[in-house]
């Protein structure tokens, strides 16, 4: 939008036009807004000398993504109904590669999140599997404790059999 003093009316038209493309969901090429029976009660049209104007919505498979909104000043028929097709074949593009980018912004955080759940299952396992091997050596380790603490009472009971023995 320009920032020429007075501009505010004229995009108040043009907040108009783009709020009707968005409405109809439909391309809007005025030759010659001055002419033109909708936008000719306008004060500010005659008095920005707003001539060609064209709208063209942009978006793809019936998702609306916003507008290409462009106007001139004093030359009328500066758009065509020809440019209007091509601007429109444009926009389709634009937002096919919208489309093709989000899709891809989303399939990646599909893919960051299958990652992450595969990640934390194997943290799972890894401390599950860590527990069985602690816990199977604890026992092991216990056992032998259990076999050495045994003989050392054994020993210790020998011992003290033998000094009373004395």
């Amino acid at each position: 939008w320009g920032e020429r003093p007075g501009r505010q009316a004229a995009d108040g038209i043009a907040w108009t036009i783009v709020a009707d493309a968005l409405r109809r969901w439909h391309s809007r090429l005025y030759e010659d807004a001055l002419t033109h029976e909708s936008l000719s009660s306008y004060r500010s049209v005659a008095e920005f000398e707003l001539r060609s104007v064209l709208c063209v919505p942009v978006g793809t498979l019936g998702r609306r993504l916003g507008v290409c909104y462009i106007d001139h000043q004093g030359v009328a028929g500066l758009f065509t109904p020809a440019m209007c097709g091509l601007v429109e074949t444009i926009a389709s593009v634009l937002g096919l590669l919208h489309l093709l980018e989000t899709s891809e912004s989303h399939a990646e955080s599909y893919r960051t999140e299958a990652e992450t759940a595969r990640l934390h299952l194997l943290r799972t396992q890894k401390t599950r599997i860590v527990g069985e091997i602690t816990g199977g050596l604890a026992h092991d380790l216990k056992n032998v404790l259990s076999a050495i603490l045994a003989r050392c009472e054994l020993l210790d009971r020998q011992q003290t059999d033998a000094v009373q023995a004395r």
